[in-house]
């Protein structure tokens, strides 16, 4: 799997929480949640990550930053633990209808809270079209904030949508790969408009930092009294978000193809110590749609 964002950025230990405000000191909090990692090594062919920055390393963990204190790091697992099972049915056995509750809607709040923030807390790289000014995204991080805290019960117009996938038959060449194997997140921006987006493998999530039409997205509600996600019906997604999966799609084939021969000597060999477990990947089952592939396992 490719993680499509650079490693542990470093902020002060000692500032105040970013989420509660407690002066207690921070923890080193993952950006996307742990599971996710975890999941991914483990049904890797090699048992390792690389990075679209370094990908001649290789990592067996994801992004992490000093955000959250330990009570909030708590607050934050909670959710995480009912979420990752869903994400792991989902992973195995994509394009589901399935249930969920308000847990799992929070945690994937969390993320996309979790994502503003880093880009916030690091306005230096200018992720938004505006520069280093961020303050068009205070109200939203205001307002994910009261949700989390239970201090409103949704985020109005700040709305928050996730998009499971299933496999993708006549796509894109590396679609599914990049789907179901990458990692990446991203604070996106127009003039007018701004996204939080998390992209977890299978499944993407995206915050509406300022006001956006309902209309451009429709199947892909989060409630946070829980629901049902239906894996068919009427969707709609914005065109923006095709062409940022089809331009963060070129940026990992491209880390991809600058993999040194000596480091593509080692995940073929590697891969060839247990060639059962390859076959039986999910990677492989990605490359058998990306390659025309029909019907369903």
């Amino acid at each position: 799997m490719t993680v499509g964002v650079p490693g542990i950025v470093d902020l002060p230990r000692d500032a105040p929480c970013e989420f509660c405000g407690t002066t207690e000191g921070r923890q080193l909090s993952h950006i996307i949640p742990k599971f996710v990692f975890q999941h991914a090594s483990v049904r890797s062919p090699t048992g390792f990550l690389r990075t679209n920055f370094s990908p001649n390393r290789r990592a067996q963990d994801g992004p992490k930053e000093y955000l959250l204190c330990l009570e909030c790091e708590r607050r934050f697992a909670a959710w995480e633990r009912k979420f990752a099972p869903l994400f792991k049915s989902h992973h195995e056995q994509p394009g589901k209808t399935f249930d969920y509750g308000p847990e799992e809607a929070l945690c994937a709040l969390s993320i996309a809270w979790r994502v503003l923030a880093h880009a916030r807390a690091h306005t230096e790289i200018n992720h938004l079209t505006f520069g280093s000014d961020y303050s068009r995204t205070d109200a939203a991080f205001s307002v994910w904030k009261q949700v989390m805290l239970g201090e409103r019960s949704n985020p109005g117009a700040f709305r928050v949508y996730w998009m499971w996938f299933d496999h993708v038959v006549d796509g894109p060449p590396d679609i599914n790969r990049y789907l179901f194997h990458a990692v990446d997140f991203d604070v996106l921006a127009s003039e007018s408009s701004s996204f939080s987006i998390a992209h977890l493998p299978g499944l993407f999530i995206v915050g509406s930092i300022e006001k956006y039409p309902r209309s451009e997205f429709q199947g892909f509600d989060v409630s946070f009294n829980g629901g049902r996600y239906y894996s068919l019906g009427r969707k709609v997604a914005p065109i923006w978000l095709q062409k940022y999966i089809e331009g963060k799609m070129r940026i990992r084939r491209e880390a991809l193809d600058s993999i040194s021969p000596t480091q593509q000597a080692k995940i073929d060999a590697t891969v060839l110590k247990d060639p059962q477990r390859a076959v039986e990947s999910p990677l492989f089952r990605s490359v058998f749609y990306d390659t025309g592939g029909q019907g369903r396992d």
